[in-house]
């Protein structure tokens, strides 16, 4: 499989479609279980999140942002890294847009985030209340992780 076919899998996947393994933070497509989306599993024992602070991230009920970084695999290799940012009190995952004061993120930024919020009924709502702030575009390019 290509990296290109990899991306238009998830592109064209369903929420639904992906398995969520919370111990593990790995969310796996289940008509393809070579691909999967990859966090780093949060442990109370662990180091403690980075924060993140870019004023778009702080205006929400609970102004606290914390980095989260996705890794997109497929077999053993790692194809793609993604940046997103937990925002009000873990209410909602959410791509880092072009800068802090251009909000505008790509559609496979958008789309990841949904497979990534929607392992919760609790955290889709609050994503897409807080995803209309943003603008998506089919070419933006992702920021640096």
């Amino acid at each position: 499989m290509t990296l290109q076919q990899v991306i238009t899998t998830v592109m064209e996947s369903r929420s639904e479609d992906w398995i969520f393994d919370d111990d593990r933070q790995s969310w796996v497509y289940e008509h393809d279980l070579d691909i999967r989306l990859q966090g780093k599993p949060f442990s109370l024992k662990g180091p403690k999140p980075e924060e993140f602070d870019e004023p778009w991230a702080k205006r929400y009920p609970s102004s606290r942002a914390f980095r989260a970084q996705f890794q997109l695999w497929y077999r053993k290799s790692k194809l793609r890294d993604y940046l997103f940012v937990d925002v009000d009190g873990h209410r909602a995952l959410l791509p880092v847009p072009r800068s802090q004061d251009e909000l505008v993120i790509s559609r496979e930024q958008e789309r990841v985030a949904r497979i990534l919020n929607c392992a919760h009924e609790t955290r889709a709502a609050y994503f897409n209340r807080y995803i209309e702030r943003f603008q998506v575009e089919d070419t933006a390019d992702l920021r640096p992780v």
